[in-house]
């Protein structure tokens, strides 16, 4: 059972953050789709969690 959970302000927050993402993604990607914007953002997203383990020396 999850401890923490998202108000309604927290929801209406990730979905204008999400929404702006989108938007800002057709704008650079011209004639992607809706599926094709929504795999870049999961891509970034893997790709942005994988650096959080990587070491700088």
């Amino acid at each position: 059972m999850p401890r923490i959970r998202l108000t309604q302000e927290g929801r209406t927050a990730i979905t204008a953050v999400v929404d702006r993402e989108r938007e800002v993604f057709r704008q650079v990607g011209g004639d992607l789709s809706g599926d094709e914007v929504d795999a870049c953002i999961r891509v970034l997203s893997h790709l942005l969690q994988s650096l959080d383990n990587v070491e700088i020396e």
